[in-house]
């Protein structure tokens, strides 16, 4: 039977995770529509134990890669190289489908043709506790025009699926040997990208707050240098584009470098200031017209704080910027 969609699973020390990933997967029509990836990136604890075993008991469904340890990007090229699904979806290890939305969502999927299927993600605890609900106004179940409806300006990787020839005939390769290469899933293979749908459902179950994340604080900390060579590429990729084709580009990459700028003037931890000084000279210098943007980025829900623009007079958040995030803190509402 044609395989509808592939999903690739990155695994590098996923024992304790990986069982109720692949689990949440293997519903009867699953079992028939899915073709799962698991790549083991050179794991060294029973990760690799763990999925060949699903691939004993499902060969149909469940195909095993072990490679050398190359970081996460390694993994999505292999998977997009060996995937046979139409469609291609990221699933990381450590977190897992909702099994009861699971059947409904390749339902859709089976029924749409377009370049991107979307799709709700929630962001979970260990737990099970619900701490985020990420959705997106546009019409559910359409054939829509990506142009008409791109002004999403948060849009992780877990929402999404693409259309597995289009990402193979960019000849996308996603970053190796270094972390947060995730936000390049949503930043590159839109190239492709003119027609999608939506499904207004919470298939992806995101688990935050487990130790050893890349997001993690004392993660982060040792590997913002390895998020600046992402920054890089996406501005490079950014700058070179046409005026018209930069709608979905330019929102998804000024809400990211926002984010970068916030993180690291409230962490304000060492090491943080040189690193936004060093991609904010980058981007001067690649892209003028990039960083006049990052001018017009604001903070603050009553009083708007040019925050980017105040901290570039002389390379330190203004004391109103300071007030503001302090205020939000003791609010229980930072944004």
């Amino acid at each position: 039977m044609e395989k509808l969609l592939t999903i690739i699973i990155p695994t590098y020390n996923m024992e304790k995770y990986l069982n109720q990933c692949l689990d949440s997967l293997l519903t009867e029509k699953a079992k028939d529509l899915l073709d799962i990836l698991v790549v083991i990136d050179g794991s060294k604890d029973r990760s690799s134990e763990i999925a060949h075993g699903y691939a004993d008991k499902y060969p149909e469904t469940v195909r095993v890669i072990d490679k050398e340890n190359g970081n996460y990007g390694s993994c999505i090229n292999r998977g997009i190289l060996e995937g046979r699904g139409k469609y291609v979806k990221i699933l990381d290890a450590d977190d897992r489908y909702d099994i009861a939305v699971l059947d409904e969502y390749l339902d859709a999927l089976a029924k749409a043709d377009v370049d991107l299927f979307l799709s709700d993600t929630l962001q979970v605890t260990e737990d099970g506790e619900t701490v985020k609900e990420i959705r997106f106004s546009m019409p559910a179940g359409e054939t829509l025009n990506f142009d008409d409806y791109c002004k999403v300006d948060e849009l992780p990787m877990h929402s999404i699926a693409y259309k597995l020839e289009n990402v193979r005939k960019l000849g996308y390769r996603q970053t190796e040997g270094i972390s947060y290469t995730d936000t390049e899933w949503a930043f590159f293979p839109m190239q492709a990208v003119k027609t999608c749908c939506y499904f207004p459902r919470p298939l992806y179950r995101y688990l935050i707050g487990r130790a050893g994340q890349t997001m993690a604080p004392e993660v982060y900390k040792r590997g913002r240098s390895q998020e600046l060579v992402i920054t890089k590429r996406m501005v490079e990729f950014w700058d070179a584009l046409p005026e018209e084709g930069r709608k979905y580009f330019d929102q998804y990459l000024v809400h990211r470098l926002r984010r970068i700028y916030m993180q690291n003037m409230v962490r304000g931890e060492d090491g943080d200031n040189d690193f936004l000084i060093e991609m904010d000279k980058f981007i001067e210098s690649k892209s003028p017209r990039l960083y006049k943007v990052l001018d017009d980025c604001l903070y603050g829900k009553r009083e708007k704080i040019p925050f980017i623009k105040e901290w570039r007079r002389n390379y330190k958040p203004s004391l109103k910027f300071r007030l503001c995030v302090k205020l939000h803190k003791l609010m229980g509402n930072q944004k």
